[in-house]
């Protein structure tokens, strides 16, 4: 009865974290899509910029050309650059919260057990305590 109920603990323990990891790849999945719709979005917005800035000086100056392109490369690496470290940040915040939640586990785990060897160990006495009255 004891190892069916710490087999049944176990399994929901690990439905759990199987969950949890569930949880973190839709986090992941949804990141990655936005930063990617936010790339191209800015990416479009400043070749649109440039393509505006072109149209309006009629006379293509070639150093208008250059630096607008220059601006807005410079400005669409600072944002895919920001990205980045927000991205990384949040991968170290979920592998510490995961690594939180393993650790949480173990220790319930151990605990469960103790607590399960010390219940054996009481109904063994109690046995022993029984039969030598005889």
């Amino acid at each position: 009865l004891l190892l069916l109920l710490l087999l049944l603990l176990l399994l929901l323990l690990l439905l759990l974290l199987l969950l949890l990891l569930l949880l973190l790849l839709l986090l992941l999945l949804l990141f990655f899509f936005f930063f990617f719709f936010f790339f191209f979005f800015f990416f479009f917005f400043f070749i649109a910029i440039v393509v505006i800035n072109i149209i309006l000086t009629q006379r293509v100056l070639l150093t208008v050309c250059i630096t607008t392109i220059a601006s807005t490369i410079i400005v669409v690496v600072v944002i895919v650059i920001i990205i980045i470290i927000i991205i990384i940040i949040i991968i170290i915040i979920v592998i510490i919260i995961i690594i939180i939640i393993i650790i949480i586990i173990i220790i319930i785990i151990i605990i469960i057990i103790i607590i399960i060897i010390i219940i054996i160990i009481i109904i063994f006495i109690n046995i022993f305590h029984i039969h030598p009255t005889d």
